[in-house]
């Protein structure tokens, strides 16, 4: 019987329309920087995700000390447009506008420093419904703003970046 249940709520989850997908980003995983997303289906070609990302380092960065502290919080938004699908957002190609700010705080050896960007670009990419999973990669293009406050003498990210990601999650 619990057999028969499961089998029924399986079939049940892969017939029903997910209108929301939650995830993680896997590489940010591996750099020791969690993002969760939460996508919101729209309409029948869009959706609009929501990211929070959070990270804390203490240890050696590149040409940072071993003393180093650094604290990162961001938020991106995207509105995904779902093209050339036999199927309803959200699976399928998608392009996306993409926003973003992040707000970073540096410690060191008693001097600190805050930098805080904005970031405005494009991604495209390819999102997959399995069952009640999803598997979402995406690449693209960003053009970032910095600004540096405190002991920090300068950063040089201003101008076009890489934007990437690989995010698994739960949709339903």
């Amino acid at each position: 019987m619990k057999k028969l249940v499961l089998l029924a709520l399986l079939a049940v989850s892969s017939i029903q329309a997910q209108k929301n997908v939650v995830k993680v980003d896997l590489l940010g995983v591996l750099l020791e920087n969690t993002q969760l997303s939460y996508e919101r289906v729209v309409n029948e070609n869009s959706a609009f995700e929501l990211s929070l990302r959070y990270q804390k380092i203490k240890g050696s960065l590149a040409t940072l000390s071993n003393e180093t502290e650094v604290n990162a919080i961001g938020v991106e938004g995207k509105y995904k447009f779902y093209v050339f699908s036999a199927t309803a957002a959200p699976k399928g190609f998608y392009v996306a506008p993409v926003l973003n700010y992040s707000s970073t705080s540096l410690k060191e050896a008693g001097k600190s420093g805050d930098v805080s960007s904005f970031g405005a670009g494009l991604v495209g990419g390819h999102q997959w419904i399995l069952g009640a999973f999803s598997i979402d990669v995406n690449l693209g293009g960003i053009y970032k703003s910095v600004d540096v406050s405190g002991d920090i003498v300068s950063i040089e990210l201003d101008g076009l970046l890489p934007k990437f990601g690989l995010g698994i999650g739960f949709a339903f």
